[in-house]
């Protein structure tokens, strides 16, 4: 499993899922109030009433592509990717305007308080802890760029919807 919590100067890593923290433009100044500003959000959000969002990815194919969520409700969204093949979910606006407690790919749990998108090998499941805290239309799309280099393009798109 590969895990990558990538800033300007670097990351760290271990095998197949891909968690980035690279926001295009970001300083490692302001990645580091990034992380405090939601991290302080997260920690006064009432966890004991997180909901759970399940979207599942079959064929490149995201269920449900519309995703209707509620402003300051805690929600757990887990990915379950039935594909061989990895599959990108990148909302950038969505994960800027949300506080993420954090992520979970198999048992393993990981920070991503800045992340734009999480990425989920083939055959396997991912969580994000997530904390939307303004109410807004955001496109998310199947796909991963690192360094404006698109590596793939899925068919993968819909709206998270925030109330």
């Amino acid at each position: 499993m590969l895990l990558a919590a990538c800033a300007e100067d670097g990351g760290v890593g271990t095998d197949t899922v891909f968690l980035d923290n690279l926001v295009a433009g970001m300083s490692t100044t302001e990645l580091a109030a990034c992380n405090a500003a939601a991290s302080e959000t997260a920690k006064k959000a009432d966890w004991s009433k997180m909901k759970t969002m399940d979207v599942s990815i079959r064929h490149g194919v995201f269920s449900p592509s519309l995703i209707d969520l509620n402003a300051n409700q805690p929600y757990r969204i887990r990915f379950t990717n039935a594909d061989d093949d990895a599959r990108s979910f990148r909302a950038r606006e969505f994960f800027r305007n949300s506080a993420v407690r954090g992520f979970k790919f198999g048992e393993t749990a990981v920070d991503g308080s800045c992340a734009t998108f999480v990425t989920v090998a083939g055959g396997s499941t991912a969580e994000v802890e997530i904390l939307p805290t303004r109410a807004g239309n955001y496109r998310w799309v199947d796909n991963a760029s690192f360094g404006g280099v698109v590596w793939f393009d899925g068919d993968g798109f819909g709206i998270i919807n925030v109330r």
